[in-house]
């Protein structure tokens, strides 16, 4: 017994603290990194990791380094202050469940922006975002106060322990059920839905946009399977044998059991998030497919896709769902980036996975308009590569041949040059 007692500790001091120090500073350096960039902090799927990975740093204060405090210093907190002794239990399994929503909710996003269906696709926003991950936050730790009731100290040991065998029952299906089962249920479904969606549009293979998707969104449910499979499976052993009378030896043993399967749930909050480096104007994301550009136009960022376009940026560079710029702020609604955009020289005729041009996709009745009123300009036709527009006007577009058009002053020859439309230059030579 004296050496499992030893061996325990030993784990818990070398695994658990290499745990501890790897896994804290990842959630630290993800928290960091996330939410210094700001388009990450514009996107839905990354927002809830934002949440997750906060809530993962609280993971790894309140349930690895007690315990490896404990271990070093030999001083249990649980068996000094009864406050803590409850307070502890409510924050782990506050901050057990709501990284793992988040997770599901990430990946339900995935299904919503790889939908077919406008209206599922008009769903994935950050207004939502808000409101699904601050409910959850909220439901959570409201959740987390039963475990006020449920622990309590020992009047007789002085151990933090359950008040009552219901409470112990409870915690177990609370695990088996939710934790594990529930969460890795949403993940697989929802992933295997979005990856059903992905593979429909032939032209995406070639992007490899299904290969990434399913590495981001089944290694979480992999890490989630191979970190709360064994400690659910010695939960539910420790719920069976309750009421048998067991030796101290099988108590030692036991308690190594529980400490490895413990410090091996820590997996579960994995590292998750890929982050592209930027190199030039026009690079794109290896897993979104999102350009500087395209990530600015879909948030409405005038300032920046003005700046974006006046330097160069290839506007009609299709990314994941083969969607342009031009798609991005049409879905979004935001009429003062289309604008910016057709002025600057981008293709209304871009057709994406979904069988759309970005006007099919307006959010509103002003980016409709928009789109009306520009589609008059011989500049934007040009840009569409819409000869036969020119055609049906031989006669009355002529005297366009050298203006200069709007604030980046291309004529119609610069911008059929620029995108290699030959024929379309023959048309106008």
């Amino acid at each position: 017994m004296t050496s499992l007692i030893f061996v325990n500790r030993l784990f818990t001091l070398n695994f658990g603290l290499f745990i501890v120090i790897m896994g804290f500073l990842g959630s630290i350096m993800q928290v960091f990194i996330l939410t210094t960039v700001p388009d990450y902090r514009k996107t839905p799927c990354t927002f809830y990791f934002i949440i997750a990975a906060i809530h993962e740093c609280g993971q790894f204060i309140t349930a690895y380094i007690p315990r490896v405090v404990a271990a070093f210093l030999n001083i249990d907190l649980t068996r000094i202050s009864v406050v803590w002794c409850k307070l502890r239990y409510v924050c782990l399994a506050t901050f057990s469940a709501i990284p793992l929503t988040c997770e599901c909710l990430a990946t339900i996003d995935q299904y919503l922006v790889t939908s077919q269906k406008v209206r599922h696709r008009q769903l994935s926003n950050m207004k939502n975002a808000y409101r699904v991950s601050l409910s959850a936050v909220i439901i959570w730790w409201l959740h987390g106060t039963l475990w006020l009731y449920f622990q309590d100290m020992s009047p007789i040991t002085g151990v933090c322990i359950y008040t009552n065998t219901a409470s112990f029952i409870y915690t177990v299906a609370f695990i088996c059920i939710i934790l594990c089962g529930m969460h890795i249920a949403i993940m697989i479904i929802f992933g295997i839905l979005a990856y059903r969606n992905i593979k429909k549009p032939a032209a995406l293979a070639r992007l490899h946009a299904d290969r990434q998707l399913i590495i981001i969104v089944f290694t979480q449910v992999l890490l989630t399977f191979v970190g709360l499979i064994p400690y659910t499976v010695y939960s539910v052993y420790a719920l069976i044998t309750i009421d048998i009378q067991k030796n101290v030896d099988q108590i030692a043993k036991e308690a190594l059991a529980a400490n490895i399967t413990y410090f091996f749930g820590s997996v579960t909050y994995g590292e998750r998030f890929q982050n592209a480096t930027l190199q030039e104007i026009d690079a794109q994301d290896p897993t979104t497919g999102h350009t500087t550009l395209y990530s600015a136009a879909r948030s409405g960022n005038e300032e920046a896709v003005s700046y974006l376009t006046e330097q160069g940026a290839e506007a009609d560079l299709l990314q994941r769902t083969k969607s342009t710029a031009l798609h991005g702020a049409s879905f979004y609604g935001h009429a003062g980036v289309i604008r910016l955009l057709l002025e600057s020289g981008a293709s209304y005729a871009v057709i994406n996975c979904y069988s759309n041009v970005p006007e099919k996709e307006a959010a509103n009745s002003a980016v409709k308009e928009i789109f009306e009123e520009l589609k008059t300009s011989p500049f934007v036709q040009a840009a569409a590569n819409n000869i036969n527009w020119f055609k049906e006007r031989k006669n009355g577009w002529g005297k366009h041949i050298d203006e200069e058009y709007y604030s980046q002053r291309q004529t119609l020859l610069h911008c059929a040059s620029k995108k290699g439309y030959e024929d379309l230059v023959r048309l106008i030579v």
